[in-house]
């Protein structure tokens, strides 16, 4: 299962709308949260309209966290080559 929040890294922590937390190590564990996001709306929509505005919210928060996983690293090494 997952470790107690109190346990994580700071830095891998998105924090929602409203005051949602989702641990976000990788870009397979964001995708997983999307996901229930996504499916979140249609189980409770009717009963709680505004659910939808907040998933949305978490979602484009996700998809940025996911964009940022995903971008490209340099090492230091190959770093100081290209700027040789």
């Amino acid at each position: 299962m997952f470790a107690p929040s109190r346990n994580l890294d700071p830095l891998r922590i998105l924090h929602g709308s409203r005051g949602d937390r989702y641990d976000c190590p990788d870009v397979d564990t964001v995708d997983r949260h999307i996901a229930r996001l996504r499916r979140r709306p249609a189980k409770l929509g009717a009963q709680r309209p505004d659910i939808t505005q907040v998933c949305h919210a978490d979602i484009d928060r996700l998809l940025d966290r996911r964009a940022w996983l995903t971008l490209p690293v340099a090492t230091h090494e190959a770093a100081l080559r290209a700027a040789s």
